[in-house]
């Protein structure tokens, strides 16, 4: 094995090591406990700690100094929780709407102030979308993004409202008010629609995907080169990503009213 894949991987196995420490049963450790238990020196496990604080891994009490899972992991694990359901149900349904648009689909559930991507089915044609499973992008900035901000409840909306608003394109909108009645019209419609926001001349269509209660947990998205969707077959998109995100929704239990 290269060495510095030796590195990588001893380096794995501490961080492994020291996440799997914390438990119900002790949910925080002082630094010194936490080196004995690791069997490391303390200045090694000193540092490690520090680091992992230092990115949101884990959190440390200014008061005692002990060390607790951070809020970081807890957001990942909600995350990896609402998404791996979701994205069992919608597998099937993205890859029939890949092959009956012959574009992109995607599921997106949100991650902080930014859609995350969770599931791709990729178009077979020669000039396609780019995407992959974990990319990242601003709420504000794509087709389902928008429907995620959209159907949120106001109040998490208006906290979020401060980390938008970035310019990703020329066509991103990056005016509050304009994104407010924007968004508006996305709820009264049911779907929404990006123009090139994320990557200049992608077109795409979007829409929701709700839980049991009704809550939106994810939006499904459907697009292609503006070479390919027009206006006119961008309208198709709507029509059948909208059907596509019903299906889901029916599958993970939601229920229309």
């Amino acid at each position: 094995m290269p060495r510095g894949s030796t590195r990588e991987a001893d380096l794995f196995d501490k961080l492994n090591a020291i996440l799997s420490l914390f438990s119900d049963e002790k949910p925080e450790w002082a630094p010194a406990a936490a080196a004995r238990a690791l069997r490391l020196p303390r200045s090694t496990a000193y540092r490690l700690l520090a680091r992992m604080a230092g990115s949101g891994l884990l959190d440390q009490d200014d008061d005692s100094g002990r060390y607790r899972l951070g809020i970081r992991l807890a957001a990942l694990g909600s995350l990896a929780q609402r998404s791996s359901s979701l994205q069992r149900a919608a597998a099937p349904v993205l890859r029939a709407l890949a092959g009956e648009s012959r574009e992109t689909a995607s599921l997106m559930v949100r991650g902080g102030a930014e859609g995350v991507t969770v599931l791709i089915a990729a178009s077979q044609q020669p000039l396609m979308v780019p995407g992959q499973i974990g990319g990242r992008v601003p709420l504000h900035a794509s087709a389902g993004g928008k429907v995620l901000l959209a159907f949120m409840p106001d109040d998490l909306r208006s906290t979020l409202f401060t980390d938008l608003f970035t310019a990703q394109t020329s066509t991103t909108i990056t005016d509050p008010a304009v994104l407010t009645r924007h968004l508006a019209d996305i709820r009264t419609a049911g779907y929404a629609t990006g123009r090139g926001e994320w990557i200049d001349g992608v077109y795409a269509a979007a829409a929701p995907v709700r839980s049991f209660t009704g809550e939106v947990i994810g939006a499904l998205s459907v697009g292609g080169p503006r070479a390919r969707v027009t206006d006119e077959r961008l309208q198709v998109l709507v029509k059948l990503v909208t059907a596509a995100a019903a299906e889901v929704s029916s599958a993970v239990g939601h229920v229309p009213r």
